[in-house]
């Protein structure tokens, strides 16, 4: 009789070896496939990375190549304004030289009458 619950019991250790064996295989075989996934989200993530990373290097090479240009407007506009002030001042002088003449002339009007009003004042 022990004979017979040895060999139950072996046989029975034998399908319970098996049903760990399957299980252990199923384990493995979901385990790598679940590492291929992760791999494979890996490999995506990072050439994702990469990308991001050339696209956000470009576009500040962009920014900064457009911020140059428009230091660059900026001064030639200061210049600009500069030439423009020394041209109002050339200006200014002009018309300063200008209202200058008109005093004289007026002022050559009034001796004029001055001096009419004397010759007047001696013939009289």
């Amino acid at each position: 009789m022990l004979k017979k619950e040895n060999k139950i019991s072996k046989d029975y250790l034998i399908v319970l070896l098996e049903s760990m064996d399957s299980k252990l295989k199923g384990l493995v075989e979901g385990h790598s496939y679940l590492n291929e996934k992760i791999d494979n989200l890996d490999k995506n993530l990072n050439e994702k990375i990469d990308n991001l990373d050339k696209e956000t290097k470009s576009n500040f090479q962009t920014v900064f190549n457009l911020l140059s240009n428009i230091d660059d407007d900026i001064k030639d506009i200061k210049s600009e304004i500069v030439d423009i002030k020394s041209e109002l001042v050339g200006i200014k002088k002009t018309l300063v030289n200008k209202a200058d003449l008109n005093k004289v002339a007026d002022l050559e009007k009034r001796i004029k009458i001055v001096e009419m009003e004397l010759l007047e004042l001696r013939a009289a």
